[in-house]
Order: structure tokens, then sequence, then C-alpha cells
């Protein structure tokens, strides 16, 4: 336990690819993932890591459910050698006293809500220490995904394939849920990098994003996908390429 929740904040305070808003250049020290701890899981603003394409929906207030807690403490100055682990509802950003909140028609599990900057923020897993499955992770999607779209891992998001048949679009699913979880990517390597963004795009008009690296079969969060998985992914870019080839 106590090397996972050095894992985490090392991974929350040093994370790159996911700025801190309104960061300065002296500002360097502090963390870097607007994600908050809650019932043993740190949950994170996806977004902030992987943008959704153009369409998705952002939340509403009608999309909030119940008060789950309140930010207890805000650690966005935290030093990257602080390895501490995080408490309940403690947040990187988020002020303390912000309200979190279930989302409507989603377990807990796997969303919260909140006003980061305004706005309302989606909050999905990204590190759960008891994980054994992709369904830990996951679970939220199943029954609700409409279309599976595989999308250029830069910005903007380029659309690559798109998998839209509702069977193979539920079996595909089902292997996520199935898949093992695990702690990392296992890639070795730059030449064991194949990025793109796999976008879940559910029937509420709303996604979950992730990034995806087609050369081991991990889906960040932690779940390393089978191959069926991942050959779909390819067949979905290469209809793609030949539809719109000129």
């Amino acid at each position: 336990m106590r090397r996972w929740a050095g894992l985490l904040v090392i991974a929350c305070l040093m994370l790159a690819a996911c700025q801190r808003p309104n960061r300065t250049e002296n500002d360097s020290d502090g963390a870097s993932i607007d994600g908050i701890q809650f019932q043993g899981v740190f949950y994170a603003q996806w977004t902030m890591v992987t943008s959704h394409p153009k369409g998705v929906r952002p939340l509403g207030p009608a999309d909030l459910g119940r008060v789950v807690g309140r930010v207890v403490a805000n650690r966005a100055d935290e030093p990257v050698e602080s390895a501490a682990p995080f408490r309940n509802l403690e947040a990187t950003f988020l002020p303390v006293g912000t309200p979190v909140y279930a989302v409507r028609g989603y377990p807990i599990s796997f969303r919260l809500a909140a006003r980061s900057n305004g706005t309302l923020a989606v909050y999905e897993p990204w590190h759960f220490p008891t994980a054994r499955v992709g369904a830990d992770l996951l679970g939220g999607i199943q029954g609700r995904v409409r279309r599976i779209g595989v999308y250029n891992s830069r910005e903007p998001l380029r659309l690559l394939g798109s998998i839209e048949d509702p069977r193979q679009t539920e079996h595909l699913v089902r292997l996520v849920l199935r898949a093992p979880a695990v702690e990392q990517d296992p890639a070795r390597g730059p030449q064991d990098d194949e990025h793109y963004v796999v976008s879940f795009h559910l029937r509420d008009g709303t996604a979950a994003s992730r990034l995806f690296n087609a050369k081991t079969g991990y889906l960040a969060g932690g779940v390393v996908v089978p191959d069926q998985f991942t050959a779909a992914v390819r067949e979905a870019i290469g209809r793609h390429r030949e539809a719109t080839a000129p």
C-alpha cells in the first residue's frame, strides 16, 4: 500500500502532460493533475490529460446528483519530493470546501463531478490500488457505449476510425471490462509506442476518453486489453483510411 501511495503522488505531481491551470514559469514544483481522493481511489479530470474529441457534451447542472463530500484540503503547492498519501477528499487544485457530486446515472466508482475554474468537470478513476479488472476503473461505461472512436493522440484530435456496430461495440466493451488492471504500461522503450486516443462515446452524449498504446494494449488508467481489442482498433483505422482516400 505504501508503494502504491508513493507512485500515485509522484504521478500526480510530475506528469507534464496535464499542466496546472494558471501555472507560471516560477511555479514549477507543485502538483500537475487536477484530482481528488475519494474512498481510497484517486479521481482525475481526464480532459487535462486526454482531450475529448469535438461534439462531446459537457456536464450541466441537470447531471449533478447528491453531494458526496466537500474538499478538506488542497495540495496544489505540494513539492514533487513529497510522497505523503492523499487523505479522503483531499484535492490537488479544488479549493477547500468545494462540493463534490455524484453524476446522475453513473456509479460514484466511475464518475464524480465538481466545479473547477468555473465549469463543471468530470472526475474519473486515475489510480485504484485494489483494482483487479477493467470494470473496477471503467465499469460505468457498461451498457452505455453507442460507439467507439479512435483519434490521433495529438492536438487537435483527428478522427482515425470509428467502431459503430452495436454488437461489436458491446463485445469490445466486455473485453475492456474483463481485462486485467495493471500498475503501468508494460512498454520498454520508444519501440513499444503507438499511441491513439480511444473515446467511448456514451448514450447521454458524454464520453470517457483514454490514451491507448496499440503496441502494448495499454489503456491509460491501468488496463491491458487483449489483442482482439487492438486488432479492432487497427481495423477501424484501416477502414477509415480507405474510405477517405482521395
